[in-house]
């Protein structure tokens, strides 16, 4: 979780140097939520919107601290918020559905 936002930075996925911080408090809140839920259902459905909510509210809040445009703050909420709540969505039943077929609960 706190290394992942650098190398996206260094690489390029991410634009501004201030996104780490960001992006790692999302990463962490969706990672604590995800290991505390007991019900898959809950694991799939709110831990994307609580990352995308985390990342929305702390990119708010820094970007009124560093002053950015509000342009810029909407494009990258529209851009990397929607992108954040897919490939966790997609993540989240991912896993349910290799941890089933592992488990052997259900065949796919």
């Amino acid at each position: 979780s706190a290394a992942l936002p650098a190398v996206a930075f260094m690489q390029g996925h991410l634009t501004l140097p201030i996104m780490i911080p960001v992006v790692f408090f999302s990463n962490a809140a969706y990672a604590f939520f995800c290991k505390a839920s007991q019900r898959a259902c809950l694991r799939i459905l709110v831990a994307p919107l609580l990352k995308a909510s985390c990342m929305t509210a702390a990119f708010f809040a820094v970007s009124t601290l560093f002053q950015i445009g509000p342009q810029l703050v909407w494009r990258f909420l529209l851009i990397y918020g929607g992108l954040q709540w897919a490939t966790s969505f997609l993540g989240c039943l991912f896993f349910e559905l290799m941890d089933r077929r592992l488990s052997g609960k259900e065949s796919v």
